[in-house]
């Protein structure tokens, strides 16, 4: 059970979060193709305007050589928005997005801190438009 001092900086990082995502946050337009009766994609798309902050995290990969491994650190981009501010449907794996330049597709996401406050998407590149 969380104290009292716990709540007011889990309340006060919270609001820090919401006011910069409001305020340094920008619209991002994911897509997603509509599918028919069949369950197949169609021409279609769906756009899902969601207004988040992008961010990257290293993400480490091991390699392993005969006598010794190697580390390579990668950088996965992401965006963190506020579950709070959705109207509509949510990104999931496979929508698509464009960003200065470059196709992006949605490898994941993940609830922050099982809070149901704030939700990271992963994101893949595709390919250099």
């Amino acid at each position: 059970m969380q104290t009292r001092q716990e709540s007011l900086v889990h309340s006060k990082a919270e609001l820090v979060l919401r006011n910069n995502i409001k305020r340094f946050g920008k619209t991002y337009e994911f897509k997603r193709p509509v599918r028919n009766e069949f369950n197949e994609p169609t021409s279609q798309e769906t756009t899902i305007p969601i207004k988040g902050l992008y961010h990257e995290e290293n993400s480490y990969i091991q390699i392993s050589l005969q006598d010794g491994g190697r580390i390579q650190s990668k950088k996965v981009p992401m965006i963190m928005y506020d579950l709070n501010d959705v109207t509509g449907l949510t990104p999931q794996n496979e929508d698509t997005i464009v960003i200065n330049k470059s196709k992006f597709k949605v490898s994941g996401t993940v609830n922050i801190g099982e809070l149901e406050t704030f939700q990271d998407i992963s994101l893949e590149l595709i390919t250099n438009v």
